[in-house]
């Protein structure tokens, strides 16, 4: 219990700033310590109950006086000693048991293709301003000012801005497909993560294009919206069908002036946003200069991937 609590400090810092909400906030409880405390006093005091009860029901004095193997063959120690042997036994094999399936469990985590490569990678999040009153974002000065110069890094191969990464919270939108929504039947819409991304997070993330193409320099902010989305969503609401060059609509059915229709343009493979034990949703990347406009306003921070 005290490893337990010197070792909160130390791993709690180990652990990513951002995107791990189950390991925040990691705390020692008070209750199971206080539990385990108790538990731990009660097994003392039964296994040294055992003994000092078997002790008193005989003469001290005739047992002093017997060779140490005759008060081994008591009936009494006996039975004894094989209920000690077997709670031992079975102990043991509950923490062998125990041992193997946190093995089984380890291996089969890290064997897991969490749908990106996270090597030689490098996350850093980035605060943004809030723009005034007149004032543009600052998301395109990034992406042509301050990627490029991060490139010039050595070191650096390339370098991406993302809203969010891999296993945080997303923007999670309705969208609607063009040519299939019916208001009365409710069909031909769905929801989706929403990543707005740059062109070259892909490659930096090692996500890859299974299809079609990715964000380039034709993407900007005058041009045809476009987006990409990955093989979750094209085998869910195209089954039997080529995703791309269809078109959707980011926003609720109620409100289709929300965006604009975005031509799917490219599949990429899935990522497993919501956990390595959970299966990846349907998601749906656009260019950083086609922000949708339900997100368009209240960025307050962009991460950069190099």
């Amino acid at each position: 219990l005290l490893l337990c609590t010197w070792s909160v400090g130390p791993l709690s810092a180990l652990a990513p700033a951002a995107g791990v909400t189950f390991l925040s906030p990691v705390e020692t409880n008070g209750v199971v310590f206080a539990f385990a405390f108790g538990l731990s006093l009660v097994v003392g005091a039964l296994t040294g109950l055992a003994p000092a009860l078997q002790s008193a029901r005989e003469n001290i004095q005739d047992s002093l006086r017997e060779r140490n193997f005759r008060l081994s063959r008591s009936k009494g120690g006996w039975v004894t000693r094989k209920a000690l042997m077997a709670g031992e036994l079975a102990l043991t094999l509950v923490v062998v048991l125990g041992a193997l399936l946190l093995i089984k469990s380890f291996s089969r985590l890290i064997g897991t293709d969490p749908g990106f490569e996270a090597s030689r990678v490098l996350t850093v999040k980035l605060s943004l301003d809030e723009p005034g009153e007149g004032s543009s974002s600052p998301i395109p000065s990034i992406e042509s000012r301050l990627l490029p110069s991060l490139q010039t890094i050595p070191g650096v191969r390339r370098a991406a801005v993302a809203l969010s990464l891999p296993f945080e919270l997303g923007y999670d939108f309705p969208f609607i497909i063009e040519g299939r929504y019916e208001p009365a039947s409710g069909e031909g819409w769905g929801g989706a993560q929403v990543r707005p991304v740059s062109p070259e997070f892909f490659t930096s993330m090692g996500i890859p294009l299974l299809k079609g193409r990715t964000f380039d320099r034709r993407d900007r902010r005058e041009s045809a919206p476009v987006a990409l989305i990955n093989e979750t969503m094209a085998r869910r609401h195209w089954p039997e069908q080529d995703a791309i060059g269809k078109r959707i609509t980011v926003g609720p059915p109620e409100f289709p002036s929300m965006d604009e229709p975005r031509l799917i343009v490219g599949i990429v493979g899935d990522v497993k946003e919501h956990g390595l034990d959970r299966p990846p949703p349907s998601t749906l990347y656009c260019p950083l200069s086609q922000l949708p406009r339900p997100l368009a306003a209240g960025i307050d921070r962009v991460s950069l991937v190099i």
